[in-house]
């Protein structure tokens, strides 16, 4: 008896969205939890090595990034890249819509990921941004955001590609929220090879406990390097640092002992940064697609 493999819009559309969405409204991360398999995992990967699929290579110290590679793919995409971007697109949207309704920021998502490529294109952001990363021994990203162009998706997706424990040892994803007058509250994700996290690009609605702040204001992220306890299904792994964010800005970091990463922006024009650093290990890959 033979076994077919969903498709990408089915994995993607069998997820608990329910529970994602409430822990990108509570949390401004979720895991999207085995979505990748191993093989298309390791496939994406091997394409690092060739030149002729890429526009862009960043070696990142050139550009005081941190330590490690990474390349833009061209388009054509790499055919798990493009589904993956259009799969995810459309539940991701309706989050962003309803965060800018409670930010009173205008600006809409479109239904449809070609829909909203169309606008990116019209603004004169044209080139693809998906990217594959790749981290040696040593190697790190620094904290950061990526927020490039007229058109910003707010929410970014990177995929493992790697397998923690075989691959790499020493790495993590960590998300630090800064606080007016407050301290910074950081959230370690857990990643196991074919995971992805979705994650805020820079600013999100946070609920008021207390005090006389809006009942509803931007957050901002930020990572930084912590090792995590286990995580069950998709809800995340959490070391509060501090307590209930007020308002967040926020970046990401990904640690790791040797691994590839591959990135794959939704939309036109930003890339995916991770602060990497490795502990041992021969390659690391992740991969972004938002």
């Amino acid at each position: 008896m033979t076994t077919t493999t969903p498709s990408i819009q089915g994995r993607i559309a069998a997820l608990d969205w329910a529970a994602m969405t409430r822990d990108l409204d509570n949390f401004g991360c979720t895991i999207v939890k085995s979505v990748l398999t191993r093989e298309e995992c390791r496939s994406l990967a091997a394409m690092y090595e060739r030149d002729d699929i890429f526009r862009s290579t960043i070696i990142m110290a050139r550009h005081g990034f941190g330590r490690g590679e990474y390349k833009y793919w061209s388009y054509p995409l790499p055919e798990i890249v493009a589904g993956l971007r259009t799969a995810l697109y459309s539940p991701l949207a309706g989050v962003a819509n309803r965060w800018n309704q409670s930010m009173k920021i205008d600006v809409r998502y479109p239904e449809t990921h070609q829909e909203y490529l169309e606008s990116c294109h019209a603004a004169s952001q044209t080139k693809p941004t998906p990217l594959l990363l790749n981290y040696n021994e040593g190697d790190w990203n620094a904290l950061h955001q990526d927020v490039y162009g007229e058109n910003v998706f707010p929410i970014q997706v990177a995929f493992l590609l790697s397998e923690p424990g075989k691959d790499f040892t020493g790495g993590e994803f960590v998300l630090t929220e800064q606080r007016p007058r407050m301290q910074s509250r950081a959230e370690v994700v857990s990643l196991q090879q074919g995971d992805g996290v979705a994650f805020a690009v820079s600013h999100r609605p946070v609920q008021r406990h207390q005090g006389h702040l809006p009942s509803e204001f931007a957050s901002w992220r930020e990572p930084c390097a912590f090792r995590p306890p286990e995580h069950h299904g998709n809800h995340l792994p959490r070391r509060q640092i501090t307590e209930v964010a007020w308002y967040t800005d926020s970046s990401y970091s990904y640690t790791c002992s040797a691994t590839t990463k591959v990135a794959l922006p939704l939309k036109g024009n930003f890339p995916f940064d991770t602060n990497a650093k490795t502990d041992r290990g021969t390659k690391a890959s992740d991969a972004q697609i938002f």
